[in-house]
């Protein structure tokens, strides 16, 4: 009975969307150009997807390969700061840039147990508020 109880929740999750009504949603394929200090897992020249989310000036996501910075609030030029050309984002655990021109992706996480710090170099999709991929 213990298998039937797992996979039952597993079968739900399988299908899971983003349901979400973005006024900007683009996908990300990056290569890792830089990171410091170095990762087991992770290397120069790994190449991972992901996603650069905003909605309504009130949420702003980038996320590449499970390395996520998002922050909610409006953009302040202070923790957000979304223009024509860059988008930055500040969180409780680090900073990201982007500059749209380049495809160009800093993160920078830190925190009292840890410093990591990733640069990205990503071809940009075009927008797709209503992509339903997670």
């Amino acid at each position: 009975m213990k298998k039937v109880l797992f996979l039952f929740p597993l079968a739900f999750s399988l299908n899971a969307a983003d349901s979400a009504n973005y006024d900007e949603k683009r996908r990300l394929f990056c290569e890792l150009t830089s990171i410091n200090p170095l990762l087991s897992d992770l290397q120069e020249g790994d190449v991972r997807d992901g996603w650069l989310r905003i909605q309504d000036d009130m949420y702003y996501s980038i996320e590449i390969g499970g390395w996520v910075m998002l922050r909610y609030g409006s953009n302040d030029g202070v923790n957000i700061s979304n223009t024509k050309n860059s988008l930055y984002i500040k969180d409780y655990v680090g900073l990201t840039k982007f500059d749209k021109k380049t495809g160009k992706v800093t993160m920078n996480y830190s925190t009292k147990d840890m410093s990591q710090k990733l640069v990205w170099s990503c071809d940009v999709g075009k927008n797709s508020p209503n992509n339903s991929e997670m």
